[in-house]
């Protein structure tokens, strides 16, 4: 589910809908995002390949993507504990 494809086919999809005003929620989708980036970023680095060290840049980036879709920093961090 966390594929370059999706991050693809997501990102314009959420950027055509966050600015086009429609009530749907982009928080989702902002987290999503957010972990099919770090996927994607994992596989360059031998550091990740480690299944405890993946879950952990998962963990990262879902307090990322959280804060940004909330705009609360502090909250993506209480977030992903």
């Amino acid at each position: 589910v966390a594929t370059a494809r999706t991050l693809l086919i997501k990102v314009p999809g959420l950027i055509l809908a966050v600015s086009s005003g429609m009530a749907l929620g982009h928080e989702g989708p902002m987290v999503h995002v957010a972990v099919c980036w770090a996927q994607l970023l994992s596989r360059f680095s031998q550091q990740y390949q480690h299944e405890g060290k993946r879950r952990e840049l998962f963990s990262a980036a879902v307090a990322a993507g959280v804060s940004v879709a909330f705009g609360t920093p502090v909250g993506g961090v209480l977030f992903s504990l």
